[in-house]
């Protein structure tokens, strides 16, 4: 375009307005350009991170396998008409270690290789009455787990709230019911028709 029929637009008053209107155009449309690049490139970051925790979801089975395999902390609380037991310790690498109460007094144990001991004064005697008048394998998350499995999906109910899931298993004489969070299994509940077994786990490093 002829540079001196530029200047004598620019000179006149009507096309002076209009060509200012017009680079007020350009540069709002340039400005416009910028922040959409800024937010393309800024904004769908979050997007994916998103998308990809979303994807990273731990599933039910996954939550469970998790637990079988890690260290917790743990408090086993049997309550029935009589009294109140409670089992409180640490489950690591194979080896529970932990504390009975009940009415008749607190004693030491642990369990290594599925053989149960009770700790008096740095010594370790072997005992078969640490769940005397408790169900063992209520006590026991794997035994628990292949209860579980065996359960008809008609028998189970699945309650969500926030982020906790309830999942309970109705059985014949009993039920249990399995609450979790976002990555693990945290309680347990176990009830018949005379005792509640509550199990809460603490996962541990």
């Amino acid at each position: 375009m002829d540079k001196e029929f530029l200047k004598k637009c620019w000179k006149n008053p009507r096309w002076h307005s209009l060509m200012v209107l017009i680079i007020w155009i350009i540069s709002l449309s340039m400005l416009m350009g910028i922040v959409a690049v800024i937010n393309r490139f800024g904004g769908k970051k979050e997007n994916v991170k998103v998308n990809i925790q979303n994807a990273q979801e731990i599933t039910y089975a996954e939550k469970w396998d998790l637990f079988l395999s890690s260290a917790y902390e743990f408090t086993y609380t049997i309550t029935n008409n009589e009294e109140i037991i409670r089992y409180i310790g640490t489950c690591k690498e194979g080896i529970i270690t932990g504390y009975r109460e009940r009415k008749d007094g607190i004693i030491k144990y642990s369990i290594e290789d599925d053989i149960v001991y009770e700790n008096v004064m740095n010594e370790k005697n072997k005992m078969d009455t640490l769940y005397e008048n408790v169900e063992e394998r209520f006590l026991n998350p794997i035994s628990l787990y292949e209860i579980i499995q065996n359960v008809l999906e008609e028998n189970i109910d699945i309650l969500q709230e926030k982020e906790r899931m309830t999942y309970e298993y109705m059985l014949e004489n009993y039920t249990i019911k399995v609450t979790t969070n976002e990555k693990e299994v945290t309680k347990i509940t176990v009830t018949n028709d005379i005792e509640t077994y509550v199990l809460d786990f603490k996962f541990i490093d």
